[in-house]
């Protein structure tokens, strides 16, 4: 997300806007690009009282103040986890695009098929990161074949010398105290068997690390 906003602001003249979920180590990155607004949402107070069956709408109509009088001319929403918002954004623009990343399991996990059919629809477009993902949205979502944009996903990469390369790699080794020689398995994302974190189970012999979601073992802890 953030590759994507940097190369906007550099390359086009759009005046970019930007809401994300909470805080975090990457929001003065965010705040860097562009005016950020930082969206708590109330489902944590009310998971405290056994979350209530109105938090989505409860969720929608506190957006709706928080962003009164603000229009835009393309909303961009990036992967379903965001689907609470869409009711309440799509509102205040012209045009929506929508990045879907997550094939029909993960959708209909974190959306349902109920939320599916009601928002789908409300989407002027949408891209999607593989073949894969258009074809659940087409077979499987009914979404119109020519409202759909592949583009692969990507990021940008940091450029070393071997030498760089092979100095950092040293670094990092000695850090977790691996042999230099070592065979090391890494892997990052949110844990589940979708991922694949299934693999990443204890092997003595093989160094093992993953980076991600409080599900699994601290990101300090070496197999």
């Amino acid at each position: 997300m953030l590759h994507l906003l940097r190369w906007l602001r550099e390359h086009t003249s759009y005046e970019l806007e930007i809401l994300v979920n909470g805080g975090g180590e990457l929001l003065s990155e965010f705040q860097a690009i562009g005016r950020t607004t930082v969206w708590r949402s109330p489902s944590v107070v009310l998971d405290a009282f056994r979350r209530s069956a109105w938090t989505s709408q409860i969720d929608s109509q506190l957006l709706k103040l928080m962003l009164i009088r603000r229009t835009y001319d393309l909303v961009y929403f990036n992967t379903s986890a965001v689907a609470s918002h869409v009711p309440a954004l799509r509102k205040s623009a012209a045009s929506m695009l929508w990045h879907i990343h997550e094939l029909e399991y993960a959708l209909r996990l974190t959306m349902g098929t109920q939320r599916i059919q009601e928002l789908f629809p409300l989407a002027t477009r949408f891209v999607v990161v593989s073949n894969s993902v258009r074809d659940a949205l087409v077979r499987r979502f009914n979404v119109p074949a020519d409202k759909v944009d592949l583009v692969h996903g990507s990021i940008s990469i940091p450029s070393f010398t071997t030498q760089e390369a092979q100095v950092r790699r040293r670094e990092i080794r000695d850090k977790l105290g691996w042999p230099q020689d070592a065979f090391v398995v890494g892997g990052c994302g949110a844990p589940g068997w979708r991922k694949g974190t299934d693999v990443f189970s204890p092997r003595r012999s093989i160094p093992t690390r993953y980076v991600g979601g409080s599900l699994m073992p601290p990101t300090d802890r070496v197999f």
